[in-house]
């Protein structure tokens, strides 16, 4: 009986011996992959993505740099309404925080609020993505910061916003980032490693550029723009019409477009924070430059 104990806990102490090492050896492998794909990719992706870079201020989309953020009406100057847009890696989520920390905010995540629907299965039960969206908006009366790019994003906040940030980082830095994320976050990592490393090489070819994410942007801001620029040519035709007929009409200007500012890289990022910490009064009178 002595002997048979004896073996018994011989075996369960090889055995769990050689699950441990199982586990060692495949985390080892993942952290090893994890590096080498961070180095081959990130050197890969920086020379592709010069070589197929897109325009934010094509005239489709009317974004402007920083440096003419001047030119923006009193309301984007200090906005209380905003879109946080960009493509994998961009640091929406970050911008997201800090606007609504810095100004007192609401922030509505898109990724969290419409994950959460998908994943309980719950879009025929209980609405739809706009319907949540536009409870969002109703809680956030006093303002908000949307960060995401969906379609419910698209219909329901952009034609509201005050301002659209778009976050163009190198895609050097947003390879980095996804990569890091997916390399830490223990979420990401409790999946099969196989799936994870497929998870990465995809974001990883939507942060470069390289992939739909880009476009799909790049063309639904202009779908928008071109959407905003015809309902304030048929708001202009009817009051027109309107003083025509001796009627009395709206005399608040028309808003035919929604100010889109793009940002390029962390210190553009730091640099725009600081300009809305101007005073109030200051930026109500429209004097000065949006940026010291």
């Amino acid at each position: 009986m002595a002997l048979r104990r004896h073996l018994q806990q011989e075996c369960i102490t090889r055995e769990a011996a050689r699950s441990t090492a199982t586990y060692m050896s495949f985390g080892t492998r993942e952290l090893a992959i994890s590096a080498l794909l961070s180095f081959v990719v990130t050197l890969f992706w920086r020379w592709v993505a010069t070589q197929t870079s897109q325009s934010y201020t094509q005239p489709s989309v009317g974004a402007v740099e920083l440096q003419d953020a001047a030119s923006f009406p009193k309301s984007a100057k200090q906005p209380k309404k905003l879109a946080i847009v960009g493509v994998s890696g961009a640091g929406k989520s970050w911008l997201a925080k800090a606007l609504s920390a810095q100004l007192g905010i609401k922030r509505i995540d898109l990724d969290q609020m419409l994950e959460h629907r998908w994943r309980m299965q719950a879009r025929t039960d209980n609405g739809s993505d706009l319907v949540d969206v536009r409870h969002a908006l109703r809680e956030a009366s006093g303002g908000w910061v949307a960060d995401g790019v969906f379609k419910a994003a698209q219909k329901e906040l952009w034609p509201r916003c005050h301002l659209i940030v778009v976050l163009d980082a190198p895609p050097a830095l947003r390879v980095w980032r996804v990569l890091r994320r997916a390399c830490l976050d223990p979420e990401k990592r409790s999946v099969p490693w196989h799936r994870w490393l497929r998870g990465v090489l995809w974001l990883s070819w939507q942060a470069c550029g390289m992939g739909p994410q880009q476009q799909w942007l790049l063309s639904h801001l202009a779908t928008m723009q071109e959407g905003m620029a015809e309902s304030a040519a048929a708001a202009i035709r009817k009051r027109a019409e309107q003083r025509a007929k001796g009627h009395l009409s709206k005399t608040s200007p028309v808003r035919e477009h929604v100010p889109v500012l793009v940002l390029r890289g962390e210190a553009q990022v730091r640099e725009w924070l600081e300009s809305l910490r101007l005073p109030a009064s200051r930026s109500a009178t429209g004097e000065g430059p949006l940026v010291s």
